[in-house]
């Protein structure tokens, strides 16, 4: 069971033991879903890292201030299956290109904004 729910870490520390709250989690999903495993005990836990913005969006784009750096990231755990659309887009703004999708949304801009 994958929740996407996680605890925030300081990005150095990463907790050694999986939260008792994580593992309700999970517990309560199998229980309800699933309910013929006994869901009183996982067999394996395991734990990742993923970065979120603010918003839960992609930054995508131009860094501010910067003319050579592009920004690919904060996939929240969901980044590796548009990753060939977020490289074809950096690759195309790397070459000078205007982007073939319209990624404005998740510029970096955002967030100094506000």
């Amino acid at each position: 069971i994958c929740s996407h729910h996680g605890e925030p870490i300081d990005g150095v520390k990463h907790p050694e033991v999986t939260s008792q709250h994580s593992i309700d989690v999970a517990a309560a999903f199998v229980k309800e879903h699933v309910p013929i495993l006994d869901a009183t005990q996982p067999a394996h836990l395991d734990k990742c890292k993923y970065t979120l913005s603010e918003d839960c969006h992609y930054v995508i784009g131009p860094y501010p201030g910067s003319t050579n750096v592009l920004i690919g990231g904060c996939g929240s755990g969901s980044g590796f299956k548009v990753a060939p659309a977020i490289g074809r887009v950096l690759a195309e703004m790397a070459a000078g290109k205007h982007p073939s999708v319209d990624v404005s949304f998740f510029s970096l801009d955002r967030f100094l904004k506000k």
